[in-house]
């Protein structure tokens, strides 16, 4: 007699065919194999959470742990959970990843071109870098353009251009360490060139903002020392930007002004808007100079007699130079073409390095191993850039030319 019992494999005569693992016997099965009664199996998943002893991290070792990791490894924990997200994209954050990846460098793996808005493809060339946000020009037959760009995070902000009506002789970006605020100058001339005005774009401290960027002005400083630079018409100028506030112009008569010179430097003080002129410590010929910055300090270089003489200005405040450095170019005897060519001064590799820059080939001259090498040109495709999560106010997600 049949009942109706709804355990009963008569009542389910079909179970065993459509799902074998979850009939009688299977259940007889998993119950002699755990201490677990098998109705409490389903329940494993859903039990309290207060029950498990999960271990927890706070905020500061999460903090400790990621700030090691390299911004492309960064920006997949982002994703993890609200709390990594907001970790990460923490003030204080990136100034400690920044302090503890100082040595982590890498090669963008794309560089140069972009899409504008409306989908128009932009080639830019690099300028200038400060902790990993480059500034790049826009190569193009109308009004130059000129964008901040974070190669590791793929962010860009569009900058205004200073003054439609001027002649743009230098655009640099430099930090305010007094402040921490992220800035651009620009020196602009008139059309004769004789009236020097300079101007500050105030880009804020780093940080990550989902908004749009507001306006951003220019603000003009108050050098008037700066009006009649140039009034005759007689000099030639070099301009070098630091990254630490400073603005240098470097003014020399034009060699058919005069065979001999003594350059002088023009140290203006960005944060103070003041400045502070300096004379170069000795006459040289005119027409074998060059300018540079060397620890983000004025440097000038004079060749002659197959000899390269180096100054560098310690102090500007203290008028305080460096005793004359003076290399001696032997392997001039081998290269005649580079006679003529004044090289820049550098530090690579723990070493020393003299840099030339003759047509489209480079060459190297490392002095304490004295080895004499050509080397790659220094172009935007393989410039060494620092990997830095360093956002500003009012970056954009860049979009990317295929």
């Amino acid at each position: 007699m049949a009942t109706n019992n709804p355990q009963s494999n008569e009542s389910q005569p079909n179970q065993s065919h459509t799902n074998p693992v979850f009939n009688y016997q299977s259940k007889t099965l998993l119950e002699g194999m755990s201490s677990v009664p098998f109705e409490n199996i389903a329940k494993r998943r859903k039990l309290d959470k207060s029950s498990i002893d999960i271990p927890y991290l706070g905020e500061g070792s999460i903090s400790e742990i990621l700030s090691y990791l390299d911004v492309k490894s960064l920006m997949i924990c982002k994703s993890v959970c609200k709390l990594w997200y907001a970790v990460i994209r923490n003030n204080e954050f990136v100034e400690m990843h920044m302090s503890r990846n100082s040595g982590r460098f890498h090669f963008p793996e794309r560089y140069g071109q972009s899409l504008n808005s409306d989908g128009i493809i932009e080639t830019y060339q690099y300028q200038s870098s400060l902790n990993g946000l480059l500034l790049e020009k826009r190569i193009c037959s109308e009004r130059a353009k000129y964008r901040i760009l974070n190669p590791s995070t793929k962010e860009i902000l569009d900058i205004p251009y200073p003054n439609t009506r001027e002649h743009l002789l230098c655009l640099n970006m430099y930090l305010d360490s007094s402040t921490g605020l992220y800035n651009l100058a620009s020196i602009s001339c008139d059309d004769k060139g004789s009236k020097f005005v300079f101007r500050v774009l105030d880009l804020g401290r780093p940080g990550n903002y989902p908004c749009c960027c507001e306006h951003l002005s220019w603000r003009t400083l108050n050098i008037t020392e700066m009006d009649n630079i140039n009034e005759n018409g007689n000099y030639r100028f070099t301009i070098l930007g630091s990254e630490v506030s400073m603005l240098y112009v470097i003014r020399v008569p034009t060699a058919r002004f005069t065979p001999f010179t003594k350059p002088e430097i023009i140290c203006v003080d960005l944060v103070q808007e003041t400045r502070a002129t300096c004379t170069a410590p000795e006459s040289m010929l005119n027409c074998r100079l060059t300018f540079q910055l060397w620890q983000q300090k004025p440097t000038i270089l004079s060749l002659a007699n197959d000899k390269l003489s180096v100054w560098v200005l310690e102090d500007y405040r203290e008028h305080k130079w460096s005793d004359k450095l003076l290399i001696p170019l032997t392997y001039l005897n081998e290269y005649p073409r580079l006679r003529k060519v004044v090289p820049g001064f550098f530090h690579a590799d723990g070493e020393d390095v003299l840099l030339y820059k003759y047509t489209s080939v480079c060459y190297a001259y490392k002095l304490e191993s004295k080895e004499f090498c050509p080397v790659a040109p220094s172009t935007g495709k393989n410039i060494k850039v620092a990997d830095t999560l360093v956002s500003l106010k009012g970056m954009r997600p860049e979009k990317i030319s295929c």
